[in-house]
């Protein structure tokens, strides 16, 4: 039979977590779902309660906590899970009854994994280019000029004078005629109707 080689290799630090009544195995970098936490996109989030740290041979067991470590990560979004169907059913009695249900989760990212009294690097802020802002240059208003009105040139009165002398004294009559005629119509329809009277007549007596 050949030799088999067995090579070991170091593992890299991972712990165990409890959150929502529940435990993860988390490592540093690695994407988690948990309960929600209520917490916004980007925000900082710390673990206390680590049950379990190994690092390559060296383990570290809480009795039940690990005293003094932390888990760092940092919430990426909040969602629902995929939607999960229960159906209730009970046979000769015409019960049936369909349920869905999708759980909310917060996922996160592990940033790194702090030992009992390993204190959490500090990650200096790098100053970004300076930006001369430019001077404000005042923005000139046009100006808005007001038109003048029109005024009529001499031919154009000439033209529409000439084209009033133009109707015959006919036209100008029987327009008068149809006007007198529509005002009287008018006035006869404005115009109170007078109250009539009827007489009471007694009925007639018939003769014997």
């Amino acid at each position: 039979m050949p030799l088999q080689r067995f090579y070991i290799w170091r593992t890299p630090i991972y712990a165990i977590v409890e959150t929502g009544g529940k435990q993860y195995k988390v490592a540093p970098g690695q994407k988690v779902k948990v309960d929600l936490l209520g917490a916004s996109p980007d925000n900082r989030i710390e673990f206390n309660r680590v049950l379990f740290i190994a690092d390559g041979e060296k383990a570290l067991i809480g009795r039940p906590l690990v005293d003094g470590a932390r888990v760092i990560a940092s919430c990426l979004t909040e969602a629902k899970d995929r939607k999960v169907i229960a159906f209730k059913y009970h046979r000769k009695n015409r019960y049936r009854r369909k349920l869905g249900h999708r759980q909310p989760y917060t996922e996160l990212t592990i940033q790194r994994i702090l030992k009992p009294g390993e204190a959490e690097p500090e990650t200096p802020v790098e100053p970004g280019p300076k930006h001369k802002e430019a001077p404000e240059t005042p923005v000139p208003t046009p100006e808005v000029k007001a038109e003048k009105p029109r005024a009529e040139a001499p031919a154009e009165k000439a033209v529409l004078k000439a084209k009033a002398e133009a109707v015959p004294e006919a036209d100008k009559a029987e327009r008068k005629a149809v006007k007198s005629k529509a005002a009287t119509k008018k006035a006869a329809a404005e115009a109170p109707k007078p109250k009539t009277t009827r007489k009471k007549t007694s009925p007639k007596v018939e003769e014997k």
